[in-house]
């Protein structure tokens, strides 16, 4: 199905494109964003699309100033590696508005994309099932940095729980979006495990909804009816301490997990929606096993953590410092400008269990070779 309204609502209303305009196409044709956001809208308006077959950040820069372009999409880690292959002679004079999507953009890279080329970034959120633009922030309203910004005209959405009922402000829950380009019986609910905002000066919109989404179900019109779902599964941990109850002061006050159930022996902790328990033994924690090279450092083994999102990271390796956590390996980013760009810090629990905590430019190159 070629979407001509959502296309045309794309390309009149976001990112408003006519035949003057040059759009730089670095996304795959392929995937809904490159295809609406670039071909799509490229082609309705009469626009000239560059396209690069494999994406540099350098010559990406070349490309821009070469072809004089008006208008770039990408993701993430594009927008990091720019930004690191810049120098004084990288010329995006051109460039009025850049737009983002695919996975969350950090907030200090938006930041500093745009201070470092004095340009407009726009973060969207849409997908196949969506049909596909959902949310935009769009160029003639207040933006949110963080946020996927508000629904794109004709689209409705809604914050609901599991069984389609409207939730208040600041509670977390599914993302209702119904189209009128659905069709009849599909409409798209995306969970937001973050939870979600709503713009006080539009509740009705639903507003700018933070984007950090994990999972999404197809469910009928009837949100009760579920068709089907594709989710993470939740992992069960159990690891030996030697203190409970310096175990309870580190997970609880420090790494500020939720508590739940409890006996004199053992604690379970939301692990970030993963179950992990904490239990006292008589030998307490073996520590780490051995440690293996990997840039340059010893990392620990065996560790466990999480992956957060880039704020998420920064703020918790600044909690740590301030509890007086001593690091393993300190915060430092990997891969950068590359394919699977982190940031990722090693430290210890007061029994000598080692852990990771991980912050990727872009999730979607969390398995990327």
């Amino acid at each position: 199905m070629f979407p001509r309204g959502n296309a045309a609502i794309t390309r009149t209303t976001l990112v408003e494109v006519d035949p003057e305009d040059v759009v730089m196409g670095c996304l795959p044709l392929f995937h809904v964003f490159g295809l609406t956001c670039g071909l799509h809208a490229s082609v309705q308006a009469g626009s000239c699309l560059t396209l690069v077959p494999r994406f540099d950040g350098a010559k990406a820069l070349q490309a821009i100033a070469h072809d004089r372009v008006t208008v770039f999409e990408g993701v993430p880690t594009m927008y990091s590696a720019m930004l690191h292959a810049a120098d004084g002679d990288a010329d995006l004079t051109t460039v009025r508005t850049c737009i983002s999507g695919g996975a969350p953009l950090p907030v200090e890279v938006l930041r500093a994309f745009e201070a470092a080329f004095d340009c407009m970034i726009l973060e969207r959120y849409g997908l196949s099932e969506s049909s596909p633009v959902a949310c935009f922030n769009h160029p003639h309203i207040p933006r949110t940095a963080g946020s996927i910004g508000v629904p794109v005209q004709d689209v409705e959405l809604r914050v609901a729980d599991d069984t389609g009922r409207p939730l208040p402000d600041g509670e977390a829950g599914e993302i209702l979006i119904n189209h009128p380009e659905l069709g009849e019986e599909i409409a798209a609910a995306v969970t937001l495990v973050a939870g979600s905002t709503r713009n006080p000066t539009d509740r009705a919109l639903l507003g700018c909804c933070v984007q950090a989404i994990l999972m999404y179900t197809l469910i009928s019109r009837s949100p009760r009816r579920t068709l089907s779902m594709t989710t993470r599964p939740c992992f069960h941990l159990a690891i030996p301490v030697d203190d409970i109850t310096a175990a309870r002061e580190f997970y609880g006050n420090v790494l500020g997990l939720e508590e739940g159930r409890s006996d004199t022996l053992w604690v379970d902790w939301n692990f970030y929606g993963h179950q992990v328990v904490t239990h006292q033994t008589a030998d307490g924690s073996p520590g780490p096993a051995g440690h293996n090279p990997v840039d340059e450092h010893q990392v620990p083994v065996p560790h466990f953590g999480a992956v957060l999102t880039y704020d998420a990271f920064h703020d918790l390796a600044a909690k740590l410092k301030a509890a007086g956590t001593q690091f393993v390996i300190e915060p430092y980013l990997r891969f950068e400008g590359r394919a699977g760009e982190q940031w990722t810090m090693f430290f210890l629990d007061p029994s000598g269990n080692a852990m990771e905590f991980k912050a990727f430019a872009d999730e979607s190159m969390i398995f990327a070779k």
